[in-house]
């Protein structure tokens, strides 16, 4: 049967993922609350380094905009509480999708955060740790990175260059 709700948050999430970087169960879970002056605040997820703020470019910002938060005020449509089922029922069905849209096998929802690490710096150059900060990865080990860890309105520059076209038809 067609589930037309879940269909739209399935494209919603898969733009999300492209537009952001963030983890399937980060966007699966988002809510209304964690959105502020288009900055999405992330509780800490699967590591320390989960819990940042993501700038929402204004494609990124469109799409939230056309989802209808449910009364808990989570913005995809759910049929579970428990966040791990939800983001895995999210990530089968666009696993699902991608296969019949003829993607390798080996593409998943998780591609799109490598997606996302490799357009972004085409978009604009930014400070060393930017992208890794954005996706909620530990800081790179070495001796620059010690000095410099890039800053909010690093990642605000940067996302602010980060206009892909994305189609959610």
């Amino acid at each position: 049967p067609r589930r037309p709700a879940f269909q739209r948050s399935c494209r919603a999430a898969f733009a999300l993922g492209l537009l952001t970087g963030a983890r399937i169960s980060e966007i699966a879970n988002m809510t209304t609350a964690q959105i502020q002056d288009n900055l999405w605040t992330i509780p800490r997820s699967k590591t320390l380094h989960g819990e940042r703020t993501i700038p929402l470019n204004s494609l990124a910002q469109d799409v939230i905009a056309s989802l209808t938060p449910d009364p808990d005020g989570f913005l995809l449509s759910r049929r579970d509480d428990d966040w791990s089922t939800q983001a895995t029922r999210y990530s089968m069905a666009l696993a699902r999708t991608l296969k019949k849209a003829g993607a390798a096998s080996q593409e998943t929802m998780h591609s799109t955060r490598s997606t996302f690490r490799t357009l972004v710096p085409r978009y604009a150059s930014s400070p060393e740790g930017t992208i890794d900060m954005l996706m909620g990865h530990a800081p790179p080990k070495h001796v620059a990175a010690a000095y410099y860890r890039a800053s909010l309105d690093d990642c605000i520059t940067l996302m602010r260059a980060y206009t892909p076209s994305i189609r959610l038809d």
